[in-house]
């Protein structure tokens, strides 16, 4: 059988979706992009938390006020909602399937966990802890869906 997303032979994939043609393949070519972007700047989300982590002076820092933290939360705030939605929208737009629309959703939510995480970890280390965490599973669910989506990337072993 043929995934209707990739055109190539289905292994266990979706195949409750139509074929995309038209508007929902753009929307599919736009998905792609976006989903590959989100997961290269959650890398680089972790990168401006260790750069925030120790300062600018490279001294490590356990303020939670301290502004070298600055940029780490703001491309958090951007990344988790504006983008995140973007992203789940665009996916329920071109319907590629159950499984990637619901890993999607299940990306928004960890999305909006990260923030209440990043907040509540100011004043409790615990949930401070419990946000890297959960910054290694957003990583790893959206790498996951960059290659369901983008076959291309996918190694025959």
């Amino acid at each position: 059988m043929t995934d209707t997303v990739t055109g190539h032979a289905q292994t266990g994939t979706d195949s409750t979706s139509a074929e995309l043609t038209g508007f929902r393949k753009g929307a599919f070519g736009l998905y792609r992009v976006l989903i590959a972007l989100y997961t290269l700047v959650v890398v680089v989300q972790i990168f401006l938390a260790g750069l925030g982590i120790y300062g600018a002076d490279g001294a490590p820092t356990d303020d939670d006020a301290s502004s070298t933290l600055d940029p780490h939360r703001f491309v958090g705030h951007i990344l988790t909602q504006p983008v995140a939605l973007l992203i789940l929208i665009v996916a329920l737009i071109a319907r590629p399937g159950r499984k990637i629309i619901s890993l999607t959703v299940a990306l928004f939510v960890l999305g909006i966990v990260q923030v209440a995480l990043g907040i509540a970890g100011e004043g409790t280390p615990f949930l401070g802890g419990l946000h890297a965490v959960n910054a290694i599973l957003v990583l790893g669910l959206a790498a996951t869906l960059t290659v369901k989506a983008n076959p291309g990337l996918r190694r025959t072993v």
